[in-house]
């Protein structure tokens, strides 16, 4: 019997995801992210064990985020290697990029910063870059199989086909993380993004304020998976934090419409 359950579990501004998709006999559980902290993990973990026998087939992390990673560093910790069955986690390194030196590079931009907001958003930085390859050490000294996964690399999760990122625009949009004064820059960026969005929208005024608001410059963000789901007639998106700019540059992005 056909079946697809999407948990959405409750993670602040963070994301944890469980998707069970069973169809034809064949069964998989994706968990895409894991929220920011141990207790999040620990959330991930109970509705593992509540409904779907603490096994997961495809571990996710949808870009290089502390917010995200951090829970699934409990999860891989907390779990028998043989009770997950491949990990997919972006790696800088495989892209020419030295992740322990990006990591001291935001630091001392920190380090530097006159300003609380610009300090914060660079620690930031530096952490998700370390938590992630945390991540990535944790699940290679279990022995669990990790890849990333690309939109013109491995494009397949299971049941979930890798819309984006492609190669070159996941390099595009991590190439800060190896030079001192990109890095700076995002920072500022982001950080007057912040200070200058928005708030307290309403429903009717949303799409139209939408269209005048700049795309968030935190470009590891739009470095996020954009992973599609086609069951039974419905599609379903998942998108981590990608914002317009990385469906602009998606290959596929006709299928999106």
């Amino acid at each position: 019997m056909a079946r697809l359950q999407i948990d959405m579990l409750p993670v602040g501004d963070s994301d944890a995801l469980i998707v069970e998709v069973d169809s034809n006999g064949s069964r998989d559980v994706i968990l895409i992210d894991g929220g920011r902290n141990w207790e999040d993990g620990e959330r991930v973990l109970r509705q593992l064990k509540a409904y779907y026998g603490l096994r997961i087939d495809h571990l996710v992390l949808s870009h290089i985020d502390a917010e995200h990673a951090r829970g699934l560093i409990h999860v891989v910790e907390s779990l028998d290697p043989d009770q997950i069955g491949h990990a997919w986690v972006p790696q800088i390194e495989q892209h020419g990029g030295d992740a322990h030196r990006a990591v001291l590079m935001a630091r001392r931009v920190a380090g530097d910063a006159r300003s609380t907001a610009v300090r914060s958003m660079a620690q930031h930085l530096a952490d998700s870059v370390q938590t992630t390859e945390e991540l990535i050490h944790r699940l290679q000294e279990r022995g669990i199989p990790t890849d990333e996964a690309l939109a013109d690399g491995n494009n397949r999760i299971g049941p979930l086909e890798v819309l984006g990122p492609t190669v070159d625009f996941f390099e595009e949009c991590v190439e800060f993380y190896g030079n001192r004064q990109m890095l700076g820059e995002v920072v500022e960026q982001a950080v007057s993004f912040r200070r200058h969005k928005s708030p307290g929208l309403t429903p009717r005024e949303e799409d139209a304020k939408l269209k005048e608001v700049p795309d968030d410059p935190e470009t590891e963000k739009q470095a996020s998976l954009l992973l599609l789901l086609e069951y039974e007639g419905d599609r379903y998106l998942f998108t981590g934090d990608a914002g317009r700019r990385a469906f602009a540059r998606c290959p596929a992005r006709d299928r999106l419409a």
